[in-house]
């Protein structure tokens, strides 16, 4: 099976990929518990990356968000590099032709949420705020 490239999720996370690449990325995401974990991973390197770009610039603080870049950068490669499939494949969901309450509740458990609304074809994930996943909300 050929998983999704770096690339591919990064553009995915920024939103900059086109719908029709973003829906095959949500396919493919939604089969393979590998890409779906490198997907959670790039985008929580995104909400990091936002939360050092709202930090003040000062000289110590750029090397610091450098460092903490640097961390998170590290820590999504560690994660992909010995990321195993604990649970089969078979155990997660197919959310994206209707979203069920087992979709929202895996999404929680991986640390996202699961946005649905009238004017979106497939339902789309966002990164829950610490400490979300322990008090059910996003």
């Amino acid at each position: 099976m050929t998983h999704l490239s770096a690339q591919q999720l990064e553009l995915y996370v920024i939103d900059a990929l086109p719908a029709e690449s973003a829906r095959a990325l949500e396919h493919h995401a939604s089969r393979c518990a590998e890409c779906a974990a490198a997907l959670a991973a790039e985008a929580r390197l995104e909400v990091a990356l936002a939360e050092v770009a709202r930090q003040p610039r000062s000289p110590r603080r750029w090397r610091i968000a450098a460092a903490t870049v640097a961390a998170a950068a590290a820590g999504v490669v560690a994660l992909i590099a010995t990321h195993r499939v604990t649970e089969p494949v078979a155990a997660s969901p197919s959310c994206l032709a209707a979203p069920t309450a087992a979709c929202e509740q895996f999404a929680r458990a991986h640390g996202l949420a699961l946005l649905t609304s009238r004017g979106l074809e497939i339902p789309r994930y966002e990164m829950l705020s610490p400490g979300a996943k322990e008090m059910g909300t996003p």
